[in-house]
């Protein structure tokens, strides 16, 4: 004998069963997902960074500014959203709309899936973010000189830039004659970048003024390739 949900009267061969209730009924009753009701986030005018949870996060290469948004706005709601015990996100998908973006998912519960969606409110601020402020006023903590062999200091000084270029800014790249000078925005970025490439560099600091009575240094971080 076919099951018959006992609050919508929709019949067993019509509808996936968990339980006694088919399966939309059953994700009304027991709430197994909340969605944010909104989600702010500033989008900077100058490079098109999009600062969200207190991060700047850039676009990927050949991603289009609605592609870029979807995917942060995509990446936020699943992680501001709650599931239920034994629910799983199989699927999910942001579409832009004016001021509010379009969620849908497809979710497993028991093996069986089924699809939910959400309007979420989006509230956006569009002005220019901190380092391009900083770039535009030629500031910058910190200089990366790589010296040493030729063909190498190219390549290291496009593997710096790009990495750099994920956590802070280059104002300027100096072509010299013994090598490259990389004016680097952020002076712990730029030595953390150092690091993690597995470079070896000496260190020297230098006077550049006073900020709120205290001495400002930058440092020149020198690295031979």
């Amino acid at each position: 004998m076919s099951r018959m949900c006992p609050t919508c009267g929709a019949q067993e061969g019509e509808k996936q069963f968990i339980s006694a209730f088919c399966i939309d009924c059953f994700a009304k009753q027991r709430r197994l997902i909340e969605t944010p009701k909104e989600i702010g986030f500033t989008h900077c005018t100058k490079c098109g960074r999009i600062r969200i949870s207190g991060e700047w996060i850039s676009a990927h290469r050949d991603e289009s500014k609605e592609e870029f948004e979807e995917r942060v706005l995509k990446e936020t709601v699943l992680r501001k959203t709650r599931l239920a015990p034994g629910i799983e996100v199989v699927k999910a998908s942001v579409e832009r709309e004016k001021n509010f973006a379009i969620f849908r998912a497809v979710l497993s519960l028991e093996g069986k899936h089924f699809e939910t969606g959400a309007r979420i409110f989006v509230g956006e601020e569009k002005r220019s973010c901190e380092d391009c402020g900083k770039r535009a006023g030629g500031y910058y903590e910190a200089i990366i000189q790589v010296r040493g062999d030729p063909q190498r200091i190219e390549r290291v000084a496009l593997k710096l830039e790009r990495a750099l270029n994920r956590k802070t800014f280059i104002a300027e790249a100096i072509l010299r004659k013994e090598g490259v000078d990389l004016q680097v925005g952020n002076k712990q970025a730029a030595l953390q970048t150092l690091s993690q490439a597995g470079l070896k560099y000496s260190l020297s600091h230098k006077l550049i003024g006073m900020k709120e009575g205290k001495r400002v240094h930058r440092v020149t971080a020198c690295v031979r390739v």
